[in-house]
């Protein structure tokens, strides 16, 4: 029997996506296992409560899912709010992630990650834990040649406008720097291939999900287009909307190819205005 072939380096390469980022701070055991619960869906259980202590939530979400998790008591005294806010919720089949956001966003909460901890926090205590990351997107920028000032100086560029320009137009525009809104900033390195973010972790969160759909997208097989698809089911036996006939000649379309062929016989090739059949 026969082994099977190895797919070529490039192949394999082009079918694993680069990691969403990589984050300053981002070390310890528990970061990673925070990361990993909060991308997972619900145990079967799921989350369900009626008027149960905040308190209570969390020490439930720690057993359950075995991550460490702390409120934010002079945060949360500063909203108002107190350990014993009364929490309701009822979710199935959906991330930790989406849960957690979905039972906090009533009291005006979110959280954060910080010293291997899921803080749940204010939004204004989480808008200045800004958190600085670098993403790997050579593969979203396009590289173009670029006019050689020099006799035999060829180099190359990135378009890193582009999509600095997608991030800061879709995900909170409003955090940006550059569009007035606070301290955050992108900046690229252009011949890594990278990109360095200064923003908050929710942020974050919504800048790898707008990647991940575009590498997602660029991966999706291209359609024909309506004009293009007319043309192969009238093209047939021909090239194109009219191709090529048996004898030589041009026909229109794939039930007309022999009679461009019975055309082309005669020594000369039809045109649209006189030898046409649709005319």
């Amino acid at each position: 029997m026969g082994t099977a072939q190895r797919a070529p380096a490039a192949a394999e390469g082009a079918a694993k996506s680069p990691p969403a980022c990589r984050c300053a701070g981002d070390h310890g055991p528990n970061v990673e296992r925070i990361k990993q619960a909060l991308a997972e869906s619900l145990k079967s259980s799921g989350l369900e409560f009626t008027d149960e202590p905040l308190e209570n939530v969390v020490n439930f979400l720690q057993d359950e899912y075995g991550i460490p998790i702390q409120l934010d008591v002079p945060a949360l005294e500063g909203a108002g709010l107190t350990a014993d806010e009364p929490m309701t919720v009822n979710l199935q089949n959906i991330s930790l992630r989406s849960a957690i956001r979905l039972l906090l966003k009533p009291k005006n909460l979110t959280y954060i990650i910080r010293n291997e901890v899921l803080i749940i926090t204010t939004p204004e205590v989480a808008e200045h834990e800004l958190v600085v990351c670098v993403y790997e997107v050579r593969d979203l920028v396009t590289v173009f040649p670029r006019r050689a000032k020099t006799k035999g100086d060829k180099s190359a560029t990135a378009d890193f406008d582009s999509l600095i320009d997608a991030i800061t137009s879709c995900v909170h525009t409003e955090t940006w720097s550059e569009n007035g809104g606070g301290e955050a900033n992108i900046r690229p390195l252009p011949s890594s291939g990278l990109l360095i973010v200064s923003q908050t972790q929710a942020v974050h969160e919504g800048i790898a999900d707008l990647l991940s759909v575009i590498r997602a997208t660029l991966r999706q097989p291209t359609q024909p287009s309506a004009g293009e698809g007319m043309g192969m089911m009238m093209g047939g036996r021909g090239e194109g909307g009219y191709g090529m006939g048996m004898g030589g000649g041009r026909g229109y379309g794939g039930g007309y190819g022999e009679y461009g062929g019975r055309r082309g016989e005669m020594g000369r090739e039809p045109t649209p205005a006189e030898d046409s059949p649709f005319e």
